[in-house]
């Protein structure tokens, strides 16, 4: 999913904020050193690098939101995509109450989750100015987020049973 708002660029460029940037969105290498223009990669080296980030730097953080682990895969991809835009420790941090809110809550009621698409519409700003990328970017999430709605599922036993009938 990443790519897919990314992109792949083999030759460092400027970000819309003016940062040095390769690849699929890299500002810095793994080593910690940033990335600077005129650097070059190649695309197996790029998509080796995402992979790295991905595994190593961010799932760790997403791994302790609430109900991370009922997600389906679509839903894991949006709040990775996500992440790897705004920071791979956002969830819970100053700036990002909103989203930090409807996981935690969601977790409990998931009904919550349904606000998803709207709530991360909000991160659409950079510095207070409505950036259009990132308006596309998040639309498309938030309708990715919905792909995994079955709605709100309600069961009714037709015939009495042992669990029923037991006092709890």
């Amino acid at each position: 999913m990443i790519e897919k708002y990314e992109g792949i660029v083999l030759d460092a460029y400027l970000d819309p904020v003016g940062v040095p940037t390769i690849c699929a969105g890299l500002t810095r290498y793994f080593d910690g050193s940033p990335v600077r223009i005129g650097d070059e990669c190649s695309e197996g080296v790029c998509r080796g690098l995402l992979e790295l980030q991905i595994k190593d730097t961010l799932l760790p953080g997403l791994e302790s939101i609430p109900g991370w682990n009922y997600f389906g895969d679509i839903r894991q991809a949006v709040l990775i995509s996500f992440a790897w835009n705004c920071g791979f420790n956002f969830y819970g941090r100053p700036g990002f109450e909103a989203i930090s809110k409807v996981l935690r809550k969601g977790a409990k009621k998931p009904e919550i989750y349904r606000s998803m698409p709207e709530v991360i519409s909000l991160y659409s700003k950079v510095d207070g100015r409505y950036m259009h990328g990132l308006g596309v970017r998040r639309q498309l999430e938030g309708e990715s987020w919905e792909r995994e709605d079955d709605g709100i599922m309600t069961f009714v036993a037709r015939e009495d049973t042992y669990l029923k009938r037991a006092a709890i």
